[in-house]
This record gives structure tokens, sequence and C-alpha cells, in this order.
């Protein structure tokens, strides 16, 4: 992968120099999918809905400390940000740098639900990755005035495989006779909706049929959205809310209001939400998501839905029926462009696979 500038006066491309003040985008080497698509043997099992940028960006924000930021995730292109929007940013110039010295290789796993799930996948099926890349104007920024491109030289997908010895593979067989292989999977959905101008409050419908057991959201700006080649696309804006509510099925979270005023520092409420709902509240692990880059350029709020409110690895949740809706209060109105809100939300479902390989799951939406 490298970064190619358009020539001056021409319609030729040519390397670019250490003086171009142009990067890749956070963690490149996975946000640079705009859509991912997985079939099993025909059938869909994973569909990004063209967000699949955000996917990536929130699940590596999310869930690795500035040690694994600092070290083997820069495989991925990750480095980590103070300020975004900012030429100055450290981040921004260490990603500067790397692409100025010209092809760069990265390596990510790819973030799909059906490619996380721990158990090993049967053999005899036909598992397919459609993958659409993103813009340039969307993978690159640039703070000077020429027009750039990125080009992906070649992809390659590396796939784990292990073979059975012959009882194993014989009795495997012989269970699928009388039973499914059952995989459970946490399963993502990725939504986007647009809040227009002058609005004080809005009310979103997310979901109609299961309720999430888990719901990540922020507000990115129209501009950043939109690609704008000067503007992260991962900003997410405080947007000077004063609430944030989610309805499942009638039963309000947070169950006190958050009732925040950024301009006066008031959020810690939903800060420490957002941590306790991926199990970092005073514990020894964490993300890189301090309170000072909470309240600016990485603010996101977070709900657990499920029935005790824990975050289990090892558990399901029961499978709730219902509505599930979301109502924004801002203490200014919303200002011009309005804002994008990125839904990230979460389901717990099972992948089954019969001995014909006939693949089925138990989502019913």
């Amino acid at each position: 992968m490298h970064i190619e500038k358009k020539k001056a006066n021409s319609t030729e491309f040519e390397k670019i120099a250490a003086a171009d003040s142009v990067a890749v985008i956070q963690g490149i080497g996975a946000t640079f999918m705009q859509n991912l698509k997985v079939t099993i043997n025909g059938n869909e099992v994973y569909n990004s809905n063209c967000l699949q940028s955000y996917k990536s960006y929130l699940e590596m924000l999310l869930s690795y400390p500035d040690d694994a930021m600092s070290s083997h995730m820069q495989m991925v292109g990750w480095f980590s940000e103070t300020t975004l929007d900012d030429p100055k940013d450290n981040g921004f110039l260490k990603r500067k740098k790397l692409m100025a010295d010209g092809k760069q290789q990265f390596i990510t796993r790819i973030f799909s639900d059906v490619c996380q799930i721990p158990q090993y996948m049967v053999n005899h099926v036909n598992m397919t990755l459609e993958i659409q890349p993103q813009r340039d104007n969307f993978c690159l920024q640039a703070y000077d005035e020429g027009e750039y491109r990125l080009v992906i030289d070649s992809i390659k997908l590396y796939v784990k495989t292990i073979t059975l010895n012959d009882g194993v593979a014989v009795g495997f067989a012989n269970s699928l006779l009388r039973n499914p292989a059952i995989y459970p999977m946490k399963r993502t959905e990725m939504k986007s909706f647009y809040i227009g101008a002058g609005r004080s409050e809005t009310n979103i419908s997310l979901f109609q049929d299961q309720i999430p057991t888990k719901v990540i959201l922020g507000l990115v700006p129209h501009a950043n959205f939109q690609s704008n080649s000067k503007l992260s696309p991962f900003k997410f804006s405080n947007g000077d809310l004063r609430s944030v509510t989610l309805s499942a099925n009638g039963q309000l979270h947070p169950h006190v209001d958050f009732d925040m005023d950024f301009k006066n520092n008031k959020y810690l409420k939903a800060y420490h939400q957002l941590q306790e709902t991926l199990n970092y509240a005073f514990s020894k692990e964490s993300n890189t998501i301090c309170r000072s880059k909470f309240k600016t350029d990485f603010c996101l709020f977070a709900f657990n839905l499920t029935s005790d409110l824990e975050e289990d690895e090892e558990s399901f949740d029961l499978i709730k029926k219902g509505s599930t809706t979301l109502n924004l209060k801002f203490n200014s109105v919303v200002p011009e462009n309005g804002y994008v809100l990125i839904v990230y939300a979460q389901f717990q479902n099972l992948l089954l696979i019969d001995n014909m390989r006939n693949v089925s799951t138990d989502i019913t939406a």
C-alpha cells in the first residue's frame, strides 16, 4: 500500500515526498474497507452496511490498551492520536512519516463476527469474503492543496487450518448426523442516521425485532463523515449533548439520566458507563480513552442491555424481542450541516451447520 500525488498540469501520479502533508487514516490496514460481506455456502452471515471502517475502528479503539497500541497494533497502522483534525498531532505525523518512506505492509485481523468465533469451522464449507474498499478522500488526510490517491498493491488472506486424526474425524462426522454444529456468535449490526441542523431533541428508532445486548453510539460531524480530506472520519464529537437515553422494550437506559453539560465539565457519568460497559471501570485493564479525550474527539456512549447488566464472555443472554429506540437532547441546537449518528449494536445468536453443510441461524430480524 502506498500514496501517490498527482503531477501538476498532468493526469499522471508520482510518489509522494516527505514535504507533502498527507497521511493515511487511523488503522488503515483495517479501515480501508468500506463494506465487508461474508457468505458461507451462499448464505450471507455478515454484512457491514458500508460501515466496516467504523466497526473496525471502534473495535480497535475500545479493546486495546496503550501498550498494545504503541507496539503490535502498529501492524494495522494504528498510531494513537490526542487531537483529531490537527496536522501537528503526533499520531498524524507518525502516519505521515510512515507513508513517506514508500510502500508499506499492514496486517490485520478480519473484523467480522463469523471470523471471531473461537471454534473452528467444519470442513467442506465454502466461505467467501467480499471486500469493497473506501474512497481515496476517506482513507487519506491531506493538509495541503495536492491531489492524492491510495494505491493498494496487493492483498493476501491467511487462513489457519487443522488436520484431525482419523478417529476424531470419524467421530465428528457421526455426531453431525445426529445434531448440527452449533457456533455461538456475537453478531454486530452497524447503522447510521443523519441528524439535521437546528434540532434540540431527536428520537430515532434503532431496531424493531431483537433487542441488542450492547449498544455503542457516537456523533460524527457531517463534514467529517462526508470525507473532507482535511478532517478525520473518526471524530466523535460530544455535540453538546445533555442526555442520551435508550429505550429497550420500554425499559430506559441509563436508569438515572446523564444530565451532561460538556462546557462545564459535567459528563463523567457517561464516561464511567462507557468503561463499565466494556468491563474496564476500576479494573487493571483499559483502552486509550481518557476523560479528556472522551470530552473532545472520542465521545462514545455505551449501554449494556443484558438481563444481569454484566459482560460475560462465557454465557449467553436469552433472546428478547421488542423495539429499541434512542432519545437525544442537546444543550444547544445542532449546528449547520448536522451530525451523523453511528450505531454499533451487538446481538447474541447461533450459527448452525448440519451434516449436509446447510447453514442456518436463529436470527429472525
